[in-house]
């Protein structure tokens, strides 16, 4: 090519066996160097900038990217959403004189592209027959993931899997606020989550739990079903909130307060 462009990325929706995105409605949005159409279970990324390689294209949607799978991942849970690269389908912006073709049409490798956006069909994926159909999520907004909110993230999806050690994993979420806030007060006032609800996460961790409990104190106290949907809860909303306090750290939010968990009877 005389002068490479990449025109659109394509990329096929990975998902479990309880999604089902065969009758969700196709989305489309808008952003800053690219366009984002989902349909038939899969993303086609419409680059607004230039990209002469499928490198530098994908690199520029890569952060874009985690910051969805990762939403998808904290709200609904794992084996919901994952995107994998399928192709890029790119054009010469110097090409040697060629056919005609309709006005404002072109083909290029199987792909279409009618008013700058594109579409195309590449490989779906055979799913099983499922119970539930499922929406196609929406792209993160606000979210900013660190290292820290990655450390976080990992312990959630290591309970999701196993079950075990939720009040260390819940209590481990707290201490990376804490140590990043400094205390429970200052993190309070940062991340605009009422002291009384990192009280109650911190006692719950640290006095009940049974055979997996932090400390001694809560050998013999097991969770409760209720104690177990609100630090379940609990630790999505911190994980949650440090996302958007990175992203935006001077940008005002409602305060978590108790009400915003699951009840504790």
């Amino acid at each position: 090519m005389n002068d490479p462009h990449v025109v659109a990325l394509l990329y096929t929706i990975e998902h479990g066996p309880s999604v089902d995105y065969r009758e969700a409605e196709p989305q489309d949005y808008e952003e800053k160097h690219f366009s984002v159409r989902i349909e038939d279970e899969q993303v086609c990324f419409t680059m607004k900038a230039h990209y002469a390689t499928e490198e530098k294209a994908r690199e520029a949607v890569r952060e874009y990217i985690e910051r969805w799978e990762f939403k998808v991942c904290l709200q609904q849970g794992p084996n919901r959403f994952k995107l994998e690269f399928e192709r890029s389908q790119r054009e010469d912006r110097s090409p040697r004189p060629a056919p005609k073709v309709p006005p404002g049409t072109l083909s290029i490798t199987g792909i279409r592209v009618r008013a700058g956006r594109a579409t195309g069909r590449v490989g779906k994926i055979v799913v099983e027959k499922k119970d539930k159909r499922s929406p196609y999520p929406s792209p993160a907004r606000g979210l900013k993931i660190t290292p820290d909110v990655e450390s976080m993230q990992e312990r959630l999806r290591d309970y999701r899997k196993d079950g075990k050690e939720l009040g260390s994993r819940t209590n481990f979420c707290l201490t990376v606020l804490q140590d990043a806030g400094g205390g429970r007060k200052a993190v309070a006032k940062k991340y605009g989550i009422a002291f009384e609800v990192l009280s109650k996460i911190g006692s719950l961790c640290n006095n009940k739990g049974a055979s997996q409990a932090r400390k001694n104190t809560g050998a013999k106290n097991p969770f409760t079903p209720s104690e177990t949907r609100f630090l379940e809860e609990a630790m999505v909303v911190l994980i949650r909130r440090a996302a958007e306090v990175a992203y935006d750290p001077h940008k005002s939010r409602d305060t978590i307060k108790l009400s915003d968990l699951p009840d504790l009877v």
